[in-house]
């Protein structure tokens, strides 16, 4: 005796919901334990997505702003804002490009189907997207770190590299600092590899070292003073970049600021002094 066959039941959709990231990209916690009051959520996969203070926004298109000549590649990229005047800096590894305000986003050369120029590679038929906005020539690293300073002369931009001299700009013009190290070194400005603010000085990491360098308050120029490090971390290795950081509250109450070091081994040590000199 033949039974009819059960029709199979159509599933139901169910909707979940998941609790918004606002605190973006985390790898150092278990997400399957609830955040509590104080710990906003996190995601462990966050592709094209920007969290903010209340929700997400996904990530908008791009389009190119500029091109660099001869296909070279933008190593970083930098900021100069004073009042109403802002600009931007595109650097590679043999100069750098003020791309504030670039008229055409791509090249324009007129060449064959092979690809050679219509005329010589310098005096070609067109127009390269940033001609003409080139601001520093002859270097040999794009690799800038970069920090803006205020002094009674001015608002200033210093950027370092490890391999170049230190630039120094106004707002108008890029040149050389006149930064210099203690009598007797051989030390230039070209082996400092970052570069940073605390507490009204500059900062500086010598390169593949241990060192860190600092200039007097409210300076742009002058004569470095060390401060070793070797023998506060132990691993060794050599500094990698340091940063001014602040926590709520300090030994005083208030806002506390901290000069961090960190290294190449992962160590990282914090400095709350005002100023080394002062024992």
């Amino acid at each position: 005796m033949r039974s009819p066959t059960a029709r199979p039941k159509p599933r139901k959709a169910q909707l979940a919901s998941f609790p918004v990231p606002t605190a973006g990209l985390i790898s150092n916690r278990n997400l399957a334990i609830p955040a509590g009051q104080n710990i906003p959520p996190g995601a462990s996969v966050l592709t094209n997505w920007f969290p903010t203070p209340s929700t997400v926004i996904m990530r908008r298109g791009l389009r190119r702003w500029a091109t660099l000549p001869n296909g070279k590649t933008v190593k970083s990229l930098f900021s100069y804002v004073l009042g109403a005047q802002r600009q931007l800096f595109a650097a590679s590894d043999d100069g750098i490009w003020n791309v504030t305000t670039v008229p055409e986003p791509y090249p324009l050369i007129l060449s064959p189907d092979d690809e050679d120029y219509l005329g010589t590679e310098t005096e070609a038929f067109g127009w390269g997207s940033v001609d003409d906005l080139d601001v520093l020539t002859g270097t040999t690293s794009g690799d800038w770190v970069t920090v803006q300073f205020s002094t009674a002369g001015g608002t200033f931009l210093i950027g370092v590299n490890g391999a170049d001299v230190a630039f120094l700009y106004n707002g108008t013009t890029f040149t050389t600092t006149s930064i210099t190290f203690p009598g007797g070194s051989s030390l230039t400005t070209a082996d400092l590899s970052y570069v940073w603010a605390y507490k009204q000085r500059i900062w500086f990491i010598e390169k593949d070292s241990l060192n860190a360098w600092y200039l007097p308050v409210d300076s742009i120029a002058g004569e470095l003073k060390l401060l070793p490090l070797g023998g506060v971390f132990s691993r060794g290795g050599s500094l990698l970049w340091g940063q001014t950081w602040s926590l709520d509250s300090g030994g005083d109450g208030g806002l506390s600021e901290q000069n961090v070091f960190t290294t190449t081994e992962g160590d990282v040590a914090a400095y709350q002094g005002l100023s080394p000199d002062d024992a």
